[in-house]
């Protein structure tokens, strides 16, 4: 049987969000923080939503003892209230959690996906994959890019790479180097696409902590810049990224992004 709750998953119950949805576009509303005494400048007609954590759901749902195979989290930046909101859940069950990023969302909350992937690794999960090609953002490498002149990229030196999370002329500010070996990792790629897979190629599953989160490139180069943190924490309200990201001509910057499938199972 299906139960519907109209809830929002957050890290608490009873708290209260304002669901906030951009004009004509219902499919990406956000449940953004609400207090009676500062109402939202977004929309004065938004409505209020409840929370529940998914921990208490399962609790109430008498499913405790039930084997819980997976979970599928979609919500426009909540992604680490919904997942502190399960982290008991997650812990009896380890189910495969389908999981869509949104690292510009997340940064106005204060977190990143960089942290996001930190977490899920510290629950024991060891495999994240990403589910399609868009996870890096990279439209001219997907079966479609039949359809696009082979050189229709090239210019710019992106590779095709555009998305929530891509950042164009832009540089990462007081990054941390992803250190392997001794040695800040630096590769060679063809792209700012082959950049950003060559970040999810050094997500180091086995190493915890220590993985990629974050890459830059320059395009005149081909220098590929891997990081383990790019500073996650910026101001609320201010532009996504402005006080982590320098304008740099002739650079990419980026972050893990787009829709995962996570497993305990290596």
């Amino acid at each position: 049987s299906i139960a519907v709750v109209q809830a929002a998953a957050g890290r608490e119950v009873g708290k209260t969000g304002e669901m906030y949805c951009p004009k004509g576009h219902s499919a990406i509303c956000q449940i953004l923080p609400y207090t009676a005494s500062e109402p939202s400048d977004h929309n004065s007609h938004s409505p209020l939503v409840n929370t529940v954590t998914l921990d208490s759901l399962v609790a109430s749902h008498g499913s405790q003892e039930k084997q819980l195979c997976a979970m599928k989290i979609d919500v426009e930046g909540s992604e680490e209230e919904a997942l502190l909101g399960a982290v008991q859940t997650i812990r009896r069950h380890h189910p495969i959690i389908f999981l869509e990023l949104h690292p510009v969302e997340l940064r106005t909350r204060g977190a990143s996906t960089g942290k996001l992937i930190d977490q899920l690794f510290g629950l024991g999960y060891k495999s994240i994959v990403p589910l399609t090609e868009s996870s890096s953002t990279c439209s001219c490498s997907k079966p479609l890019c039949s359809a696009y002149r082979p050189d229709q990229f090239s210019s710019d030196g992106s590779g095709g790479i555009r998305g929530n999370g891509t950042y164009a002329q832009s540089q990462w500010r007081g990054a941390d180097p992803l250190v392997e070996g001794g040695q800040n990792t630096v590769v060679q790629a063809a792209d700012a696409c082959e950049c950003a897979r060559s970040c999810w190629a050094h997500l180091n599953p086995e190493a915890g902590f220590s993985g990629c989160r974050c890459w830059d490139f320059q395009v005149n180069s081909g220098q590929c810049r891997l990081y383990a943190d790019c500073n996650p924490a910026i101001a609320a309200n201010s532009m996504p990224g402005a006080e982590i990201l320098g304008e740099q001509p002739g650079w990419w910057a980026g972050e893990l992004n787009g829709l995962l499938r996570v497993s305990a199972g290596t």
